[in-house]
């Protein structure tokens, strides 16, 4: 099995933040060769960009469906990308050296450089590299913003799709 979860434990000298109320932080890093359609265009020396799991109050990794299941308070960087959610669900492919998928479900967030996604549920599918959020879904990107029932995003073009019951705030860019 090539996946590992290292986990690492430090003592917190001041009172905990009150989210997540915990009187010790555990940072965790997901080590696997993890590749993103980003990091195989960039070089071949940059194919593995790892999953660091910043935090969560379980983590569990079910070797023969080869998916991790991530809870409470979660808290994920991946490349430039943040990702907070109460449950995240990862899905390796069976060999276990890349992602396939990952759901998120409950208060998700996610952040991808100055824009910055909301919605009950999101998941987001490897070989497109999109990422689909419904459940009330809400885009901002500046002062433009967006809302609709269905909201696909896709991380390497930067492009977005809302269907269904449509509003949003598009300003345009200022002419040079």
């Amino acid at each position: 099995m090539i996946l590992f979860l290292v986990l690492i434990q430090t003592a917190v000298s001041s009172p905990p933040p009150p989210h997540p109320p915990i009187y010790t932080s555990y940072s965790a890093r997901w080590v696997a060769p993890v590749s993103t359609p980003a990091a195989d265009s960039a070089s071949p020396s940059d194919s593995a960009v790892p999953v660091e799991i910043r935090y969560a109050e379980e983590a569990e990794y079910i070797g023969e469906e080869h998916r991790a299941v991530l809870t409470g308070s979660v808290h994920i960087v991946r490349d430039s990308m943040t990702l907070r959610a109460d449950r995240v669900v990862l899905f390796l492919t069976e060999d276990e050296k890349a992602l396939e998928r990952a759901v998120a479900e409950g208060h998700v967030e996610i952040v991808d450089g100055n824009r910055r996604a909301l919605a009950d549920h999101a998941v987001y599918t490897e070989a497109t590299g999109e990422i689909v959020l419904t459940g009330h879904p809400r885009l901002f990107d500046g002062g433009n913003r967006m809302r609709a029932r269905r909201i696909r995003y896709h991380l390497q073009s930067r492009s977005m799709r809302a269907e269904g019951a449509v509003r949003g705030i598009l300003i345009p860019a200022s002419p040079r």
